[in-house]
């Protein structure tokens, strides 16, 4: 079970990159989010308050 959601979080980074030309952290997060929402189902996520 847990491959086959790494192997559908890597499909969607990589369909980022192909058609967003993005590989910075935060056009990747909500795919990261997206499989660790599915691997443990009590996390916590806070919002980035960056530099921005």
């Amino acid at each position: 079970m847990s491959i086959q959601l790494i192997q559908n979080y890597y499909s969607k980074v990589e369909q980022i990159i192909r058609y967003g030309g993005s590989r910075n952290e935060s056009s990747l997060r909500k795919p990261f989010q997206d499989l660790a929402m599915s691997l443990q189902t009590e996390l916590i996520f806070l919002k980035n308050f960056g530099n921005s």
